[in-house]
């Protein structure tokens, strides 16, 4: 499983990176979470070899302080070195339903796949940060 951390909580943030792990993991069951801490969690259930993971984590937008602890403890020959806090002050993550916050925006969404690596899917993925409550 590869555990995305997202500290800094903007709509946009979010978005794009479970946008990001869908265009990556199309077949892949991906779950999100707020955390106790306010931030996000992301949860791809793919399995990748240690060094793989960690550049798709990069790639995702993880907490950069956390994956260079991940490469340290890795480097240290802890044989799983990932590391990702799923309560936190005795307060459990949170699951989101992307899918029912998605749906009424069917159509933004499809134009944000259609346009994706182009400067207009960037203007309709803020335009569905605006419109979306999460």
């Amino acid at each position: 499983m590869i555990d995305i951390d997202i500290d800094r909580p903007t709509k946009y943030r979010l978005l794009e990176t479970y946008f990001k792990a869908q265009k990556k993991f199309p077949d892949t069951k991906i779950e999100v979470f707020r955390s106790p801490s306010k931030g996000y969690h992301i949860k791809i259930w793919a399995d990748l070899p240690i060094l793989d993971r960690l550049a798709v984590q990069a790639l995702l937008n993880d907490d950069p302080h956390r994956i260079w602890y991940i490469l340290k403890r890795y480097g240290m020959g802890i044989k799983n070195p990932f590391i990702m806090f799923d309560k936190k002050n005795g307060k459990k993550c949170k699951k989101i339903n992307m899918n029912k916050i998605l749906k009424p925006h069917s159509k933004l969404v499809y134009k944000i796949f259609k346009t994706w690596g182009k400067d207009e899917g960037l203007v309709y993925l803020k335009r569905l940060a605006r419109k979306v409550k999460i």
